[in-house]
């Protein structure tokens, strides 16, 4: 064989040995920055599922300490939580079973029970919100959607799992709340979104 044709094929191997490292490199390249795409999505979610916890908590605590008395019309000085305008509407929908938030029979009462109850999508919470809280680059939005009143005597004995509880009311009665909790990221073009929906119930003291 002609040693010219001996480079040839040589230069022929370098290339293909050459053209696949580099489709190697990239190949590389692009699994990792795809794994870094999807580490990010995590991290921001679980920001904002944090944020919407601790809104979770945040009402929680409103509900009890306006059925304690402790305040009055859920009325605070904290600037990063607020009341929906409608505050008589919110006072029904903590006191009252969910059929009884539009009674006219009473002074505070709630205009549509449609757009209370509503909570399938993001933006019935979202645009229908009770309690909303500021919190930096995030906006959380809790939402009232069923209230159960049962009286003491009337409970089951059966316990009540998975379920946030409070025993330091001093009413008579057991509520229930199903309550969501929808958060947002505030930043442009931000898809980060975190929903929670949970179960309280406030009881009297032993």
């Amino acid at each position: 064989m002609d040693i010219r044709d001996k480079k040839g094929i040589s230069l022929v191997i370098v290339l293909i040995l050459g053209l696949i490292a580099t489709l190697f490199v990239a190949l590389i390249y692009k699994l990792t920055a795809s794994g870094a795409k999807v580490s990010g999505n995590i991290i921001r979610y679980e920001t904002a599922l944090e944020s919407a916890k601790s809104h979770s908590l945040i009402v929680q605590r409103l509900i009890l300490a306006y059925l304690n008395g402790n305040i009055n019309e859920l009325s605070n000085n904290d600037a990063m939580i607020s009341l929906r305008s409608d505050v008589a509407c919110l006072r029904a929908k903590i006191e009252r079973p969910t059929e009884e938030w539009t009674n006219q029979a009473y002074s505070y009462k709630c205009n549509s029970l449609n757009n209370e109850i509503s909570g399938e999508k993001f933006g019935d919470v979202e645009n229908h919100w009770d309690i909303k809280l500021n919190a930096g680059n995030y906006e959380a939005f809790a939402k009232i959607v069923n209230t159960k009143v049962i009286p003491v005597s009337g409970r089951s004995g059966v316990a009540l799992t998975g379920v946030a509880y409070s025993k330091a009311s001093q009413v008579d009665v057991e509520r229930i709340y199903t309550i969501h909790v929808v958060s947002k990221s505030t930043k442009f073009f931000s898809q980060e979104r975190a929903w929670i929906t949970f179960v309280y119930a406030v009881g009297p003291s032993d």
